[in-house]
Order: structure tokens, then sequence, then C-alpha cells
């Protein structure tokens, strides 16, 4: 009998995001203790495969504002433990003495979602309009993220800037994407791929501004991103489980680089 040959695995929403906190781990454990134990080469190994885990949390923001019930209370809740986290990321990052140098990535991801939800708004605005006044909404859209990026960059967030602009990247490719019906054949590996290129442009812009390969050594991030498939997967964790999950691994290396 003819074998057929096997189909690649696919990633769900609960996959992509135990990716993006196990690489973020690693990342922030290098940071921690890294040096100490591993050596450089073991401190640049932990903070390359960390690069990672920017662009899927980026990408699982922007599909969770597609799909959750309130994006009002998606926002409070980004800034709650925005709030939560602050203490143990100034800690760990730059010390009791340097404290306030910058703000965690909840924060750059609060403006990121408030730059989706402004462009929404402005494009619910002006739903009824003629075609070329329908064009300007984009305009005024990315004038929205221009704004909060700006934010972004004052207040030191971490991935500042960038990071809102990437936001933005996936949520307009996102909507490019959906130009097309998502009935149609193989619309979802159009929207991933279309994700994939805006994550790659954004590296190669990120690291031609800082001289040097910094973000592009999370290239792998687009591997599990393609075999995306919109489901958000069949085991169970509590939803604030990943939201918690932040600011306790922040305080766990904390303590650990205390007592190393």
């Amino acid at each position: 009998m003819e074998q057929r040959p096997r189909s690649l695995p696919r990633t769900t929403t609960r996959s992509l995001k135990l990716i993006a906190l196990v690489t973020m781990f690693l990342d922030h454990a290098g940071v921690a203790v890294g040096r100490q134990l591993f050596g450089i080469s073991g401190y640049w190994t932990m903070r390359s495969i960390g690069r990672i885990a920017f662009p899927l949390f980026a990408f699982l923001l922007v599909e969770g504002f597609r799909h959750t019930r309130s994006r009002r209370k998606y926002l409070r809740n980004l800034l709650i433990f925005a709030a939560v986290s602050e203490l143990p990321f100034d800690l760990l990052f730059w010390g009791w003495q340097d404290r306030g140098q910058g703000c965690n990535i909840f924060w750059t991801l609060a403006l990121g979602l408030l730059g989706m939800m402004a462009a929404e708004a402005v494009k619910t605005w002006l739903r009824d309009r003629p075609a070329p006044v329908r064009g300007l909404g984009v305009l005024l859209g990315m004038l929205c993220f221009v704004i909060l990026a700006l934010a972004a960059d004052i207040l030191r967030t971490d991935y500042g800037d960038w990071g809102v602009a990437l936001i933005a990247v996936l949520y307009y490719t996102d909507a490019l994407a959906r130009i097309f019906p998502e009935q149609a054949p193989r619309w979802r590996l159009l929207a991933n791929a279309l994700s994939a290129c805006g994550i790659l442009l954004w590296m190669s812009c990120y690291d031609l501004s800082v001289g040097f390969l910094n973000e592009s050594r999370g290239a792998a991030a687009i591997l599990p991103l393609l075999l995306y498939s919109g489901e958000r997967g069949n085991y169970r964790l509590p939803k604030w489980f990943f939201y918690g999950f932040y600011p306790a691994h922040l305080t766990a290396l904390l303590l650990l680089s205390r007592l190393v």
C-alpha cells in the first residue's frame, strides 16, 4: 500500500505562546546569570535564542486583538501586569540605583494595542465615506502608530519605538491578508507568509539602524509562525498563567542572580 507523505506539524496559539515564553526566559536568564554560570559564549547563545520571543509576542498580540471579546479588557490586563512587573524588571535589568531607566515589555504591547484600537476607530469612522477618504484613513491610522511609537521612545519601553513599529507592521500585513476571503484555500498560509515577511523586514531595518546583527539572530521565529494553524490548541492553561509568568520569572531570576 502506498504511504501518504506525512504533513508537517502545525503550531497553535498556545504553542506559539509557550515557545515565546521559553525563549524569553532563556533571554532573561542570560541577563541574570548567563555570564556567571556559562561564560560569555553561553550568555550570547541565550540572548540570541531570546530574540525569537518578541516577534512571536507581537504576532500573538495582533491575533488576540482580532479575536478577543473585549479589547478594553485586553488593554486593562496589559496595563495591570505592566505595573506589577515594573519593579522586578527594573531591579533585574538596571538595579536599585538606576531603576527607571526603562520600562518593561508590557508597556510596549499596551501601546501597540492602543495603536491598533485607534487605527480601527479611524477605519470605522470613515467606513461610509468615499474610497479616497477611506484611503486617507490608512494614513491617519499609521499616524496614530507613529505618535505611540514616539511615546514608547520617550518612556524607554522595552524595544521602544521599534517594538510599536513591529506591531504596526504585523497589524497591516494582517489587514492586507484580509483583503482575500478567509475561506479561500491556503488563506492561512498567505497570512502567515505576509507576517513572516514583515518580521524579516523589521529585523533587517533594526539591525541596519544599530549597525550589527541583533534581532536577525531571532529569525528562527518565522518557522513556527509559518506553521501556525490559526487554532487555539487543545491543551488548557489558565489565561492568567501567560500574564503572570512575566513578573513571576523576573522575580525568580532576580533572586537567583543575587544568590549567584
